[in-house]
């Protein structure tokens, strides 16, 4: 594995983009050796997701969980296709969602609320608890951004119990990982009730200049600081979400454009002026001198890593709408009243092609954004260890703990942003009969701290179990629910000395609903350490189908083994298809998987499976193609790459050899789709 190097750096544009970041590295010299990679993470309100941006052809085609209205042609988008034409392969996440404020950030999200009625009826505690085993609000859609929790609601007219779900979606940061290299944003403006201020601007029925005017001056001159109030996201993420980044943060800022009558496409400053009068409001110029210094301020802690970018003012003048509500000013870089649709105002004065096109090659001149970094491809990797606990395991646990504890340590001494994760897995009392029993138990989510991990390892103790197959699928499920960071390779390890359930008794899990999962997540490959007669059939297929291997207990080294599959997982090409994609049926839809590279070598063909049905449907040289549903279709559709190594064939051969370092084929790497 090599060694993650490079500096993380945020771009706020705009008083509220923030965060580019990548390495920088001599690309000539790079491009001999390794491919240049980056992580780019999106975050933000409505002028990140890209409220008002549009198709070349004049559609629309937003997707995210609801609200977010993101799209594929914002000014993000722009310059990581930017960044690829330059020689990046990119990884590309986007968290931006509308309507947000600072603290969705870094604090949970509350959605909507939905009531329902339970399928079996109990006592309160027996609802809540089979609600929250069965999660039956949940979609299966977007599963690394949103969750359910459960409660108890009102009663029925005929005496039943009411229960209900909200929907949350995770604090954007929470993408944000020490793999990450870019972060950009915008935000700021909806927690000074932008969208009121519009209104009153220009929103026939709802216009009041004045009001606007003078609400947005005593905001500006009156209120607490809104950025310092509310620890505006540069200052807020460098204190929290990026605190615990292994690599040093560099951050900058974009002064906000003025705008007529509107609000600036930087969501937190703000210039508003009206058709009646030419005062221009308070609140963008001093929103602006608010963020240049803590921009100031936050570089004083990490000197160099947050740059304030201010030509935006000028660069949008004469680009602003129209004050009026029936006037259109035809340079304009922002959408006006009732356009790009009379219907959604979610559109309404957000950037529209043309700025996100300007804010794109705001961004391109202001590059290089960062400084020095190893572009070689990184040794990122997601571990859990997912090891059976069941009385059988008595003569085994202690040396399981050992291999875990010693694989712990080899990662790490070879990579710099592994995470690692504990599940146990006994099997279901309910099956059994035995109260000690469970299917399986989170014991540790993922911790870059090995001492943690260690602790949780330690603290295993074995009993129960009943018959001789156990819960295993329970335990590999319960490891894939798990929050897995995208963008890196996803290892399940289980330690085991006996064969799984399949279909298990209670939960109804089989081997193929495990591969199903296992894939979804983009894929997870399933490795196993056999310490007695654990590989059956069903279990062999698992790991055969996800791209892992197994290894007998009776090898000398163990660890040193797991290690050569680790590294053998590493090696492989790395398959990144950058959706998810929406679009009505019939239109076509450009799917990028330029993301991808070889970590040696050159990628040589990409195969596409559309449909998520393991046949391939089209295999091209280019990462870039062009599909068109034909149908309705809401799913996975996976891309598998070959390397010029020929490290690609899917399933992986039958005679790779599961304990040597050699390239091994590059499993299906999944994105969620979405059509309409």
């Amino acid at each position: 594995m090599a060694r993650r190097l490079g500096i993380l750096s945020i771009l706020a544009l705009g008083l509220a983009m923030s965060g580019l970041s990548g390495h920088q590295a001599d690309t000539a010299a790079a491009a001999e050796t390794a491919p240049m990679t980056l992580k780019v993470v999106l975050l933000g309100d409505s002028y990140s997701a890209g409220n008002g941006a549009r198709d070349f052809d004049g559609k629309s085609a937003y997707f995210g969980p609801s609200p977010c209205h993101r799209s594929h042609v914002n000014w993000s988008e722009r310059y990581v296709a930017w960044l690829t034409a330059q020689g990046y392969h990119v990884t590309f996440l986007n968290r931006a969602c509308s309507d947000g404020v600072t603290k969705d950030l870094v604090t949970p999200r509350q959605m909507d609320v939905t009531t329902f009625l339970p399928d079996r009826f109990g006592t309160d505690e027996e609802m809540l608890a089979q609600a929250r085993a069965d999660d039956p609000c949940n979609d299966g859609a977007y599963p690394d951004e949103q969750y359910w929790e459960y409660g108890l609601g009102g009663i029925s007219n005929l005496g039943e119990r009411y229960l209900t779900c909200t929907r949350f979606l995770k604090a954007q940061t929470d993408a944000i990982g020490p793999d990450t290299d870019l972060v950009l944003f915008t935000n700021g403006g909806n927690d000074i009730k932008f969208s009121d201020i519009v209104k009153q601007c220009f929103v026939i029925g709802s216009r009041s200049p004045g009001t606007a005017a003078r609400r947005s001056t005593t905001r500006a001159t009156t209120s607490p600081e809104p950025w310092r109030a509310s620890r505006p996201p540069s200052t807020r993420c460098a204190a929290t979400a990026c605190a615990t980044r292994r690599r040093s943060s560099t951050w900058a800022t974009r002064s906000s454009p003025r705008t007529t009558a509107t609000t600036s496409p930087a969501g937190s400053a703000w210039a508003v002026t009206t058709t009646r009068s030419p005062t221009k409001c308070a609140l963008g110029l001093e929103g602006n001198r608010q963020q240049a210094e803590l921009i100031a301020n936050d570089n004083l802690n990490h000197p160099g890593q947050v740059r304030f970018i201010d030509n935006v003012p000028a660069y949008f003048e004469g680009h602003e709408p129209d004050g009026s509500a029936t006037n259109r000013n035809p340079d304009r870089w922002l959408n006006e009243f009732l356009e790009p649709s009379k219907t959604d105002q979610r559109e309404w004065y957000h950037p529209n092609n043309l700025g996100h096109e300007a804010y794109k090659d705001l961004l391109v001149g202001a590059s290089p954004l960062v400084t020095g970094g190893d572009t070689t491809a990184s040794g990122d990797i997601d571990i859990v260890f997912t090891i059976d606990t069941t009385g059988s395991m008595g003569s085994y646990i202690a040396q399981v703990k050992q291999y875990a504890q010693s694989l712990i340590d080899q990662v790490n001494a070879q990579t710099n942003s592994a995470r690692f994760a504990l599940v146990s897995y006994r099997d279901d009392p309910a099956w059994t009969g035995y109260s000690g029993d469970y299917p399986a138990r989170v014991e540790s989510g993922f911790t870059t701290d090995p001492t943690a991990l260690k602790s949780a390892i330690n603290g295993l103790s074995v009993n129960g179990g009943g018959d001789w197959p156990e819960t295993m699928y329970s335990g590999v499920d319960a490891a894939l629910d798990l929050p897995w960071r995208p963008g890196v390779k996803k290892v399940v390890i289980v330690l085991a000395d006996a064969p799984p359930h399949d279909p298990e008794p209670i939960s109804g899990l089989t081997g193929q609903d495990v591969i199903d999962h296992a894939l979804a997540v983009d894929p997870a490959e399933v490795y196993v350490v056999d310490t007695g007669s654990a590989v059956s059939s069903s279990l062999a297929n698992v790991v055969s189908s996800t791209g892992g291997s197994s290894v007998d207990s009776s090898t000398a080294d163990v660890p040193g083994a797991l290690l050569a599959l680790l590294q053998s997982a590493i090696d492989k090409p790395y398959g990144w298809i950058n959706g998810p994609y929406t679009q009505q049926v019939g239109l076509p839809v450009t799917i990028d998987g330029s993301g991808s590279y070889a970590t040696t070598g050159d990628l040589v063909s990409y195969a596409w499976d559309y449909d998520g049905d393991g046949v391939v449907d089209e295999t091209t040289t280019s990462p870039v193609v062009t599909h068109t549903w034909a149908t309705p279709y809401f799913g996975i559709m996976s891309l598998t790459v070959t390397d010029t190594e020929g490290a690609a064939a899917w399933p992986p051969p039958t005679s790779a050899s599961p304990t040597t370092a050699t390239r091994s084929p590059q499993p299906r790497t999944t994105a969620r789709t979405s059509r309409t």
